[in-house]
């Protein structure tokens, strides 16, 4: 039979027993004591965080309360007052409006009917020329006759071209001295038509026109090239790092796409990766771009120094006459009186042959300062590029003509050097250099001069000389570099300086001679040395070089126009000239020039004539050009401060009111002295009588 249903039930209560002692579950009683402990750690955790949470926050509440207690106040007082105030305000605006108003109707009325119609005239022109800009640039006659100008000018420079093309198929010497010759042509109609307009600009001139064009805008434009170069220096170290960069992306694709098969898959990924790495023809544009603006720019330093060199060389060429005794007055103004005698009673001396022919060929002030402007704009400004464009090969009559142009093509190098600053270069560099080139050679024993040809005997020897003195400092500065007394920096500093010296030598004879001789010295080592050695620096075409010239003429101006300013005050100073000679040739000095052009430079950005630029090293912004750190305003602040100030004023007069007060008061005790000295002898008399 079946089993009973007792029998499974204590089965199952046998089994359910095992299981429970097999897997070790408490009993009941056991799980509600645990549950009621839990529930009780609960409640204590739940109050002590509680309790910790007050404590912390109760600070901040107290704080944030009275924040706002206080800022709801401040908010009120500013609301209260503004609107009390700007209620004010809006009624005194009104006030004054009201007045303004009744004052001017008042006016208006006094004034007569042609005021009245003046001031109608007015108005109306105003409101005309408002409307005839609103015409003008809704039918753009500005762009129109800015295109019809532009035309006009291209037309000009064509028919220009064809006249020299003309010109030089018969003559080429011709075709490029026209310029020339048609700027001539339009000075002298200038003088004989309108010599009032160039007296004007040449002497009456608020500004002077001469000292602008020749001075002041090709030292800008030095100044902005030189900020442009190292602008240029840093972006240049900046594209380095980014072709790197590229160079290193670009191998790492080529070498993917290589181990890719050739299935479409890889083809899609081919096409996705030279898409990415198609920038390649775009970054050899930029690279071809980036050449040519380099280019343009070294090719306006250049132009620069080449202007520096000529302006420098005739600066002293013309002083140097100046100061000759007979030649002199052909290069200087005629005085504008009779010179006076030495005494009333002398007779006037009578000048010789040479000094009267010269006296009468003497210039006027007038027609020197006139010569000076035409020369400059001839210099700067003359336009004979045109020749090189309109002078080719292209000819009609032949193979003669274009002998003839490939002759002169050949003797001049291209058109552009027939500009005027390139034909005075050509011409007076060379002499530069042969005078200072020479004094150069003495630190190169050895070397040939410019002719090719060996140097003498005691040129020789004098460079021998020279360069065991310089090998000997070299080696005293060793070993006090070795001793640690100076740093290798400096010690390569004293070297540079007395190899760079070499080149002034020649001007150290003239430091031991009057000051008349020591005048031709400053002259050869302020502008005849650097010009030689600008002229190397073009010929070299070194951009390091040309930037460090660059920035002395730079200096070189500055200081030519300061000491020109104080010359009257120098003329009676002793040995003047000679520290003038000493402080030029201090400048000549490499780490000189580049610290004062970089103070200039400083200068310049820190009032926000330049703008600043990455540093080259550290690639970030140049920081700290603070306005009051400048020399100038630490100089106006030090000026300012020897002025008296209203403090002091005010102490010196309650000092002369003090001492008048105390002037008085003696003055009052000694007038009661004598009246009392007075009244008794009166009583005295009186005793006796």
């Amino acid at each position: 039979g079946l089993p009973s249903i007792s029998a499974l039930v204590d089965q199952a209560a046998e089994v359910l027993s095992a299981t429970s002692a097999y897997l070790q579950i408490p009993p009941y009683e056991t799980y509600r004591d645990a549950c009621k402990v839990a529930a009780k750690d609960i409640c204590t955790t739940t109050k002590s965080s509680w309790h910790l949470l007050v404590l912390t926050l109760t600070p901040l509440v107290i704080i944030l309360k009275l924040l706002t207690h206080f800022f709801l106040m401040a908010v009120g007082i500013i609301t209260e007052h503004t609107i009390k105030h700007g209620f004010v305000a809006a009624r005194e605006g009104c006030i004054q409006a009201r007045t303004g108003l009744s004052w001017f109707v008042a006016w208006q009325r006094s004034l007569g009917n042609a005021a009245v119609a003046m001031e109608l005239c007015i108005v109306a022109a105003c409101v005309g020329l408002y409307m005839l800009r609103r015409y003008i640039q809704k039918y753009k006659y500005i762009e129109r006759t800015q295109r019809w100008f532009e035309r006009k000018r291209r037309a000009a420079i064509k028919r220009y071209d064809e006249a020299v093309q003309t010109v030089s198929e018969t003559s080429v010497l011709l075709a490029l001295l026209l310029p020339h010759l048609l700027y001539v042509v339009g000075v002298v109609t200038l003088k004989c038509a309108a010599p009032w307009l160039l007296r004007y600009f040449a002497i009456h001139a608020p500004v002077p026109t001469t000292a602008i064009i020749s001075l002041w805008i090709p030292l800008v434009r030095t100044v902005s090239f030189l900020h442009r170069w190292k602008g240029n220096a840093s972006k240049d170290a900046e594209e380095e790092d980014g072709e790197k960069d590229e160079t290193d992306t670009t191998t790492t694709t080529r070498k993917r796409t290589t181990r890719l098969s050739t299935g479409k898959v890889a083809d899609r990924y081919v096409q996705a990766t030279m898409k990415s790495t198609g920038n390649a023809t775009s970054t050899t544009k930029k690279q071809l771009e980036s050449m040519s603006a380099d280019q343009a720019l070294r090719a306006e330093g250049m132009d620069l120094l080449q202007y520096w060199v000529v302006n420098a060389l005739l600066y002293a060429f013309f002083r140097a006459v100046s100061v000759l005794p007979v030649v002199r007055n052909l290069v200087t103004a005629a005085a504008t009186t009779a010179p006076k005698t030495a005494s009333r009673w002398a007779a006037p001396s009578k000048p010789g042959r040479i000094s009267a022919l010269t006296s009468s060929l003497r210039p006027t002030e007038q027609f020197l300062k006139e010569t000076k402007l035409i020369f400059y704009i001839w210099l700067l400004y003359l336009p004979t590029s045109l020749t090189g464009a309109a002078v080719t090969k292209k000819s009609t009559k032949g193979k003669l003509v274009k002998k003839r142009v490939s002759s002169w093509e050949t003797k001049i190098g291209s058109g552009d050097l027939n500009r005027p600053i390139n034909i005075l270069y050509k011409r007076f560099a060379p002499i530069a250099v042969s005078v200072a080139v020479s004094s150069v050679q003495l630190t190169q024993e050895g070397e040939p001069n410019q002719s090719g040809k060996r140097s003498s005997i005691v040129w020789r020897v004098l460079a021998g000389l020279m360069t065991k003195i310089i090998g000997s400092i070299r080696s005293v500065l060793d070993v006090i570099v070795f001793t640690r007394i100076i740093s290798p920096s400096t010690r390569d500093w004293i070297v540079s300086a007395i190899v760079d010296g070499a080149a002034l030598l020649p001007a150290a004879i003239p430091l031991v001679m009057p000051r008349y001789f020591t005048q031709f010295g400053v002259l050869y080592v302020s502008n005849v040395v650097p010009a030689a050695n600008s002229s190397i620096a073009i010929d070299a075409k070194e951009g390091t070089s040309m930037a460090r010239y660059l920035r002395y003429w730079v200096i070189h101006t500055l200081l030519s126009c300061l000491l020109e300013s104080f010359r009257p005050v120098l003329a009676w100073v002793p040995l003047s000239t000679h520290a003038t000679l000493i402080l030029w040739a201090y400048l000549q000095l490499k780490p000189v020039t580049e610290t004062l052009f970089a103070l200039f430079e400083w200068e310049l950005t820190a009032f926000g004539l330049l703008h600043a630029q990455k540093d080259t090293k550290d690639g970030d912004t140049a920081t700290g050009h603070d306005i009051d750190k400048t020399v100038t305003v630490q100089l106006l602040r030090k000026a300012s401060s020897m002025l008296p100030k209203a403090g002091n004023t005010q102490q010196d007069e309650s000092e002369t009111n003090n001492s008048g007060e105390t002037e008085k008061k003696e003055w009052e005790m000694v007038q009661e002295r004598e009246g009392a000295t007075c009244v008794i002898d009166q009583l005295h008399h009186a005793k006796v009588d």
